[in-house]
């Protein structure tokens, strides 16, 4: 069962913020340097899209740890603000 504690709901909120803004810079980092180094028009190969995938599945894994950690330092700056 969550917790309906006002202040884990906003740590949480704080995570998932952190988590999707992690995760579209990632996308946006990933898809200038795909355009960069193979031209915005060129054909995706069977090589090109397992990469991508992988580097996604990355940037989810980077995001969740990202997320998480960003909802630990809310907890733990709260808790030290009172």
């Amino acid at each position: 069962m969550k917790s309906r504690n006002p202040h884990d709901v906003s740590a949480s909120r704080y995570g998932r913020r952190w988590m999707i803004g992690i995760f579209v810079a990632w996308l946006v980092v990933f898809e200038l340097f795909n355009g960069r180094m193979y031209g915005w028009s060129a054909p995706a190969t069977n090589h090109d899209i397992v990469r991508s995938a992988v580097v996604l599945v990355i940037g989810c894994v980077v995001a969740l740890v990202g997320g998480k950690r960003a909802e630990a330092r809310y907890k733990r700056n709260r808790r030290s603000a009172f």
